[in-house]
């Protein structure tokens, strides 16, 4: 396996598909080889420690303009994650194509108050981990706020 380097665009490919951008490979791993060695990557505002084998070099040539890409949501469609469909609410910013395939600028209504008061969660996110549902109304999101702050 070839090294990643700093600043070097990957994918993650385990534990789901989350693209990131290496930040350096972690000092402690200098000794392993280097199937074993991990990198902390940038996801967003959060860095996460994964090994090798779990990153995937993101190739920054442009994606072929004869492959085409069919987009199944729009900038502004209403949209929930479907591995926290309760929570992860929000709306299109932006698509792509990674590799043939769409992915999506997720944010998060900023009514959920999740983690951190006023952060808002923010990926990319491929086309089959999102749906499309209504916006909740705001007493269905005060409802989920609540049970969150009691849980935490």
């Amino acid at each position: 396996m070839t090294p990643l380097k700093e600043g070097q665009q990957v994918f993650i490919k385990n534990p789901r598909g989350l693209e990131a951008t290496v930040v350096k490979q972690r000092p402690g791993d200098k000794e392993l080889p280097e199937e074993d060695r991990r990198y902390i990557v940038n996801i967003n505002v959060a860095q996460q420690l994964y090994h090798l084998a779990d990153l995937e070099a993101i190739e920054t040539k442009k994606p072929d303009p004869e492959i085409p890409v069919g987009f199944l949501f729009a900038k502004g469609d209403y949209v929930r994650l479907k591995m926290a469909p309760q929570t992860r609410m929000g709306t299109i910013e932006a698509s792509k194509a990674v590799r043939g395939r769409a992915q999506y600028h997720f944010r998060q209504d900023q009514r959920f108050r999740e983690g951190v008061p006023g952060a808002v969660f923010e990926a990319w996110v491929p086309e089959g981990e999102l749906e499309i549902c209504a916006r909740p109304s705001d007493q269905y999101v005060a409802a989920v706020n609540t049970a969150i702050k009691m849980g935490s």
